[in-house]
């Protein structure tokens, strides 16, 4: 199983159940891209950028056992019907692993527990149809819901800040904001940098141009401890 769709970017080692993708490109029409029918935990291992596309009827992973996406690399899954349709098992990404799964229909379903861990989940929803649910949620290593959504584990649902069942994207993740904990605002270069204090909350917001000073990004940063000295 060590070339399978004849490009090198698709193979199969049983010892350890394991699929390995490097840089695969998989479309189908009309049929699951991949189905997992055994009991045992399955690893897909993403290397590079993969993409799934399944057009028509069809899951892009449909599995009935645990499957776990592991990194360095990341996959984007599309499809009609559900993206990732998890049967029994449940779904763990990690090892700095990033998911995305977009649909027409709901994008995520898991009978299981998601969990996600040093890695990054985006199910992007359609505004229509609920974007996931699982029966439980289990973030590791820093990992938090980066969007405006609530996990309700009474309802194994994610709710939007009205308190109804996500139709968006929700995002899993971490937070790679720039965060700087203290600033000297007397060295600042205020007019440079587009910089704002409050002296009440002693909170600040520095809106950093690209190339501008102290090498920062083009970014909103948030400074949470100020000195006068």
């Amino acid at each position: 199983y060590a070339n399978i769709l004849g490009d090198g970017t698709v193979s199969y080692t049983p010892t350890t159940n394991t699929l390995t993708l490097n840089n695969a490109n998989i479309s189908c029409n009309g049929q699951n891209a991949i189905t997992i029918t055994e009991s045992q935990p399955f690893t897909i291992k993403c290397i590079g950028t993969n993409t799934i596309s399944v057009t028509n009827d069809g899951f892009a992973v449909s599995a009935n056992s645990t499957t776990i996406f592991t990194g360095p690399g990341s996959i984007s899954m599309h499809s009609h019907l559900n993206t990732f349709a998890g049967f029994s098992g449940g779904l763990t990404i990690q090892d700095g692993c990033t998911v995305t799964l977009q649909s027409e229909a709901a994008t995520c379903l898991v009978t299981g527990v998601v969990t996600v861990d040093n890695a990054d989940l985006v199910a992007k929803g359609n505004g229509t149809t609920l974007t996931a649910s699982c029966s439980g949620l289990n973030m590791k290593n820093g990992v938090q819901i980066l969007s405006r959504h609530t996990y309700d584990a009474a309802q194994m649902m994610f709710l939007n800040p009205a308190g109804e069942v996500a139709k968006d994207d929700i995002v899993i993740g971490h937070d790679n904001r720039t965060v700087i904990k203290e600033v000297n605002v007397k060295n600042l270069h205020a007019p440079t940098a587009g910089f704002r204090y409050n002296s009440d909350s002693m909170r600040a917001t520095l809106n950093v141009p690209e190339d501008a000073v102290y090498g920062l990004k083009a970014n909103s940063v948030n400074l949470y401890k100020m000195t006068n000295s």
